[in-house]
C-alpha cells in the first residue's frame, strides 16, 4: 500500500485529497480508517471514508504548520498502517483603518504559523534623508506599520505591503525606513486603483525576515536630486596571483576628498557582476593594498576600483587575474645521492616538463618524514632551494654518529606553491669520533685524552713514591731498636 496526495503544501481553506493505492490478493473487501496524528477521525468531504480509498479535506487554521495523516486499512483479518504529511500555511491580509483621507495600506503575510496581528498609524511628515539623494524630500504621506511579532525567514514564506494615495499628490517614490536607514523600494507611476486613487505594492525578497514594529513607509513626490560622483580618479590598480590562491591587490588614486572612499570589488569571470565575491570600501588612512583569500585554483577574477561618495561612484578601473593555489604535478624521479668529500650530491630527473615549475626544494632529515613534516622543514628554512637545474650539493653533518639520512625532493612554482611530499630516498651517514690532538697532530690514548698529563711524567712520579716509602720504613725501624726511650731524635 502507498499513500499519495494532490499537493505537498496548502493554504488554509484549500482542499487536499489523499489517495490510497491498495491491493488485496484474496480480493477481500477493504475498510479504510482516516485519522490525524492525534487519532481524531478526519472529516473526508467526498465519500464515506470507511469504504473509499480517497479522502478530501479542507485545511483549517488549526492544521498550521503541518497536517499528518494516518491511514489504517484492514481486510477483517489483518491491517496495514500508512502515514503522510503536508505543509499547511496561513495566508492573512491586514488592512489599515483610521489613516488620513485618501490613504490606505494592506500588509499581506503567508507563514508557517498563525496568530499575527498588525496595527497601522499615520507616520511623520518630516524631511527624509536617503543616501541616494543629495536633497532631503518632505513626504506627502506616510504609514507606520507594527506587526505584533516578527517572523524570521524560517517561518515567513512571503510578505508584501500595499499603499494607496490620492492621484493629485504626484507621488513618485515609496521609501521604507528600516532602523536608521531609509531605502527606496518602489519608484515611478503607481497602479491605478480608481479614478482618484493610485497605489504601490512591494513584495519583499524571498528569504527575508519580517520588518520591525514601527517601520514607516514614506510617499515621496519631490524629485531625488542625484549628487555628483567624485571627481578624483584611480591612478593605479594591479591584481597579482599569490600563494594558496590568494590575490594581492594594489591601488592608488588622486584627488580623494573628505567623505570619499575607494571601492574595490572582486567578481568571478567578468566585471560589473550583480553580486561580487567581496567588496572593500577603503578610506585614505588604509594601506593601499589588499589580500583576497580566494581559496581557488585557475579561477579568473575581475578586480575593479573606483572612487565613491555616499551617493554615487566615479568611473571604475578593472584588471583580470587568475588564481593559483597549486603547482604542476611534476615529481622527482631517478634520484641519486652520492658522497663527495664533506658534501652529498643529490641528482634527480623531472617526471615531465612543465613551465609552472619554477624550482625545487631538497629536504633532508635523520629520520623519515611525511608531507606535513616536510612543510614544517621548509617553513623553518631547513631545506635547500634549487632555482635552476636538477642537482643540489648539500653539506654533510659534522657530528660523530652513524645514521640514515632521508631526502625528499618536491617542486614549487613562481608564487611559492609547493607540492609537499614525504621522504623517498636515503644514504648512510657514518662519522667516527675525531681523536686527533690539535696541538701536535699526534694521536692520544683515551687515558691521555682524559687526564691531560704526558706519559713520561708517570715514571718520575713512580720513582719519587718508591724513595719516600723506603725512607719512611728506615725511620720506623730505628725507633723500634733503640733502648733509650728518652733520647730525642733530630728528624
Amino acid at each position: 500500500m502507498s499513500l499519495r496526495y494532490t499537493s505537498p503544501s496548502a493554504i488554509v481553506g484549500a482542499e487536499v485529497t489523499f489517495i490510497a493505492l491498495t491491493f488485496d490478493v484474496e480480493g477481500d473487501e477493504l475498510q479504510f480508517f482516516w485519522a490525524d496524528s492525534k487519532g481524531s477521525t478526519l472529516a473526508c468531504t467526498n465519500v464515506d471514508q470507511g469504504t473509499s480509498g480517497e479522502c478530501t479535506i479542507t485545511t483549517t487554521i488549526s492544521m498550521v504548520p503541518s497536517l499528518n495523516i494516518v491511514l489504517t486499512v484492514t481486510d477483517g483479518y489483518n491491517s496495514v498502517v500508512e502515514t503522510a504529511s503536508i505543509e499547511v500555511l496561513s495566508s492573512e491580509s491586514f488592512s489599515a483603518s483610521g489613516l488620513s483621507d485618501g490613504f490606505a495600506a494592506v500588509y499581506s503575510v503567508t507563514a508557517r504559523t498563525s496568530g499575527l496581528s498588525v496595527s497601522f498609524a499615520d507616520g511623520n511628515l518630516d524631511p527624509v534623508e536617503i543616501n541616494t539623494c543629495a536633497n532631503s524630500p518632505t513626504p506627502v504621506g506616510s504609514v507606520s506599520v507594527s506587526p505584533s511579532t516578527t517572523y524570521d525567514s524560517s517561518v515567513l514564506v512571503s510578505h508584501s505591503i500595499t499603499v494607496h494615495y490620492p492621484n493629485d499628490l504626484g507621488v513618485k517614490y515609496l521609501w521604507m525606513e528600516a532602523g536608521n536607514q531609509v531605502i527606496s523600494i518602489v519608484s515611478g507611476d503607481g497602479d491605478e486603483v480608481d479614478a482618484s486613487t493610485s497605489g504601490y505594492t512591494y513584495n519583499f525578497p524571498a528569504g527575508s525576515d519580517m520588518f520591525a514594529p514601527g517601520t514607516t513607509f514614506y510617499m515621496i513626490a519631490d524629485e531625488c536630486e542625484t549628487p555628483e560622483p567624485p571627481t578624483g580618479t584611480i591612478t593605479q590598480l594591479t591584481a597579482t596571483a599569490a600563494k594558496g590562491g590568494a590575490v594581492t591587490i594594489a591601488y592608488n588614486y588622486d584627488a580623494m576628498k573628505s567623505g570619499e572612499n575607494v571601492r574595490v570589488s572582486v567578481c568571478l569571470d567578468s566585471a560589473n557582476c550583480a553580486t561580487p565575491e567581496v567588496v572593500y570600501d577603503r578610506v585614505d588612512t588604509d594601506a593601499k593594498s589588499i589580500t583576497y583569500a580566494s581559496g581557488t585554483h585557475a579561477q579568473l577574477y575581475d578586480v575593479s576600483a573606483q572612487l565613491c561618495n555616499q551617493y554615487s561612484c566615479g568611473a571604475a578601473v578593472s584588471v583580470n587575474v587568475t588564481s593559483d593555489s597549486e603547482v604542476a604535478m611534476v615529481t622527482a624521479t631517478t634520484v641519486t645521492i652520492e658522497e663527495s668529500g664533506e658534501n652529498w650530491v643529490v641528482r634527480w630527473a623531472e617526471s615531465s616538463e612543465d613551465a609552472d615549475v619554477d624550482g625545487w626544494y631538497v629536504c633532508y632529515n635523520r629520520g623519515e618524514f611525511s608531507a606535513s613534516e616536510m612543510q614544517i622543514l621548509i617553513d623553518a628554512d631547513a631545506c635547500t632551494m634549487i632555482d635552476s637545474g636538477t642537482e643540489a650539493t648539500i653539506a654533510k653533518y659534522t657530528s660523530a654518529e652513524t645514521t640514515q639520512v632521508h631526502f625528499g625532493i618536491v617542486p614549487y612554482d613562481v608564487v611559492m606553491n609547493v607540492a609537499y611530499g614525504p621522504s623517498t630516498d636515503s644514504i648512510l651517514y657514518d662519522r667516527a669520533q675525531d681523536t686527533t690532538n690539535p696541538d701536535d697532530g699526534s694521536t692520544t690514548t683515551d687515558n691521555e685524552a682524559s687526564s691531560g698529563v704526558p706519559t713520561w711524567t708517570w715514571g718520575v712520579i713512580g720513582a719519587v713514591v718508591v724513595v719516600a716509602f723506603v725512607v719512611g720504613a728506615f725511620i720506623l725501624s730505628r725507633g723500634e731498636n733503640e733502648d733509650d726511650d728518652d733520647k730525642e731524635w733530630d728528624y
